[in-house]
């Protein structure tokens, strides 16, 4: 399967998933995810970038549920670049 297939794919799960949960729980879930993403990079191996790269997705369709609903994130973009 191509990889942006995969990425349609997991991008597609995450918004199903997002859909179902609380502001609140999607507050937390955003906090989780923007300190996981800045502690894992920079990364040295393959596995850790690429865990790093479904985080920033992840985070990105959660920051962007977030604002649909009114809810400004507290912290809306993590200390990575791509």
């Amino acid at each position: 399967m191509p990889e942006e297939l995969k990425l349609n794919e997991i991008i597609t799960k995450q918004r199903e998933k997002i859909k179902g949960k609380t502001e609140d729980e999607l507050l937390v879930e955003a906090q989780a995810m923007f300190n996981d993403i800045n502690r894992i990079f920079p990364c040295g191996d393959t596995f850790q970038f690429s865990q790093m790269i479904y985080g920033c997705v992840v985070y990105h369709e959660i920051i962007c549920e977030l604002e649909r609903r009114g809810i400004t994130p507290p912290q809306k973009t993590p200390m990575v670049e791509l």
